[in-house]
């Protein structure tokens, strides 16, 4: 009972996050991909392998998993930083089109076989 309590105060204090010194992967992405379950959602994120006129194929790099609780903390994280960075850049260049889910989701992305 004691964790749960130190967990409910901690959300309420909303302490600094740290994290420990690692290597990490860096990764470059210029699209995204998003998946929805019953239970979490997924971002898929890659590179543009191929356009043409009707399609993009992507070549994908990674897939995160988030709780849907997460994905409100990222969709805030990312809002602050970026109100930030055009505060101190200017303003974005424009946008291209955002494809959304939709009921059937979006393409199914092949994972590769394990080794």
């Amino acid at each position: 009972m004691e964790t749960k309590d130190k967990t409910e105060q901690a959300a309420i204090r909303n302490p600094k996050c740290s994290w420990l010194p690692q290597q990490h992967p860096t990764i470059y992405s210029n699209l995204l991909g998003v998946g929805i379950t019953p239970f979490d959602l997924a971002i898929i994120f890659g590179e543009i392998a191929n356009i043409t006129e009707d399609e993009v194929v992507g070549n994908p790099k990674v897939k995160i998993y988030l709780a849907p609780e997460q994905v409100g903390n990222l969709i805030r994280m990312l809002e602050e930083s970026l109100k930030m960075y055009t505060t101190n850049a200017g303003p974005l260049r424009s946008q291209q089109s955002v494809m959304l889910p939709t009921e059937d989701g979006p393409a199914p992305i092949k994972d590769e076989p394990k080794k």
